[in-house]
């Protein structure tokens, strides 16, 4: 039997971390692309909190965060959002059972055509074999709306 050095152990332990936490980031999409408050609001953890702009939102109950949740995919069905997409720029162990990931979002309308993308970050933990949100921030989201003329929240 060959036994790995050290540096490579850590490797593989980094790429199943990456592998778990990117399988987190395609359900999550998967989640926003069907329009079900619910299946988003099982990637989180309560309570919760978002930061958006200039205020920070803390969700006690998933019955808060489902609420907030039906407004946005209201405003996202407004705006012709038909799917969304991401991209796992970076993981960051935060030790067990815990890591700050970077991501880049995209929403797209029903041909496939970009409408609006964004980075954002979240900090997850890990419950048994599932990673759930416990923070994120929104402020790049935010942005990008902006830029296009229709902010949320309006």
């Amino acid at each position: 039997m060959v036994s790995l050095n050290p540096l490579a152990r850590m490797n593989c332990i980094l790429t199943d971390l990456r592998a778990s936490i990117d399988a987190w980031c395609q359900s999550y999409v998967d989640a926003f692309s069907s329009y079900e408050a619910e299946a988003i609001g099982a990637h989180w953890s309560f309570p919760a909190v978002i930061n958006s702009g200039d205020r920070t939102v803390a969700f006690a109950s998933k019955s808060d965060f489902n609420r907030n949740t039906d407004a946005l995919l209201g405003f996202y069905r407004k705006v012709g959002v038909a799917s969304a997409r991401r991209h796992l720029f970076d993981v960051f162990s935060m030790g067990q059972g815990m890591v700050a990931i970077s991501t880049a979002d995209e929403m797209l309308d029903a041909s496939g055509e970009t409408i609006t993308n964004w980075q954002a970050s979240y900090v997850l933990r890990q419950r048994g074999p599932s990673w759930l949100a416990i923070a994120a921030n929104a402020n790049g989201e935010l942005a990008a709306w902006r830029a296009r003329g229709t902010p949320l929240g309006r």
